[in-house]
């Protein structure tokens, strides 16, 4: 799998084994695994991180509880967490996300990231800007070039859209007004066979 980001996540809903998690930032909203098959369970560490230990899991109404040797975790619902994401490669099947628990606790971004952000309504519209420039730069460009195509043209290719001689319809003309001489026309002269081919190939 190839990772792609950390970003806050948000618990909405759980089942037997797994939280639906939301992540606001991207518009994604995926299942994060909190026991796997191996029947190893999400523990969550002093500093927040998490781990997967052999232990036992919970359900509640609004939390799930995750016990190992290490002590008991809660997962409580609408809390933010922090997940991984990253893109499931498949040789089969097209590429999944996949989301994993990071920390337990909310996403922090680094110092140096969050002195350089932009607020996010600047940022969305510095976004919208570049795009705009580049479409109207992509149309302008093709134009130019629809009008270097239409220079190049004669007039017969601007109005009636011929293409210039020799073209396969040229070709089909040729092969229909040999089908129709008259073998026995070119041949009249005598000289057999030969002489009414080579008539008819000449006047051709």
């Amino acid at each position: 799998s190839k990772v792609i980001n950390s970003r806050a996540g948000l618990h909405i809903t759980y089942r037997n084994t797994l939280t639906t998690v939301c992540v606001p930032r991207y518009g994604l909203k995926g299942a994060v695994y909190l026991k796997n098959r191996e029947g190893q369970v999400v523990s969550e560490r002093q500093d927040g991180g998490c781990d997967w230990q052999t232990g036992s899991l919970q359900r509640y109404l609004d939390h799930i509880t995750t016990t190992t040797a290490a002590g008991t975790s809660t997962f409580n619902l609408f809390q933010h967490i922090t997940v991984r994401i990253s893109v499931q490669l498949s040789r089969c099947h097209s590429d999944t996300i996949r989301l994993e628990v990071v920390s337990n606790r909310p996403h922090q971004a680094p110092e140096t990231q969050v002195q350089t952000s932009q607020p996010q309504g600047a940022r969305g519209r510095s976004q919208l800007v570049q795009e705009v420039v580049r479409q109207a730069e992509e149309a302008s460009q093709q134009a130019e070039e629809k009008r270097g195509r239409a220079s190049k043209l004669s007039t017969e290719e601007r109005e009636f859209r011929q293409s210039k001689c020799p073209n396969l319809y040229s070709l089909l003309e040729e092969v229909r007004e040999l089908a129709l001489l008259d073998l026995a026309a070119c041949g009249a002269g005598g000289g057999g066979l030969g002489a009414a081919a080579q008539a008819c190939a000449t006047s051709a």
